[in-house]
């Protein structure tokens, strides 16, 4: 059983449908696995979801990149909104389980 995936996503710094969220066959991170990611809860209480920690996610989510020495061009706030935004422009009520992730190109 898949999971279900969000008609939107945020790509390279724009909401875009999932299927314009194309990454290169020479993308470094497919062959090297040179990614970062996080692993973000929403909590869906049948009227508002809440992003469980979402300031603390973020700031690790900057920090796990200076292992590889790869840094996020986008401001914690933009990342924020990103997050919440997606939850937003998808329509989410349910809780979830939302995983950003950013690479070497």
């Amino acid at each position: 059983m898949g999971l279900p995936l969000s008609k939107y996503v945020w790509f390279d710094g724009k909401f875009v449908t999932l299927d314009k969220a194309n990454v290169p066959i020479t993308t470094h991170a497919i062959h090297y696995g040179t990614s970062v990611f996080e692993g973000i809860r929403a909590y869906w209480n049948g009227k508002n979801l809440h992003v469980f920690r979402l300031d603390d996610h973020i700031k690790r989510f900057r920090r796990s990149g200076q292992f590889y020495n790869i840094s996020l061009n986008f401001s914690d706030k933009i990342i924020s909104d990103a997050v919440i935004g997606i939850c937003e422009k998808n329509k989410i009520k349910q809780s979830c389980y939302i995983r950003p992730f950013y690479f070497i190109g």
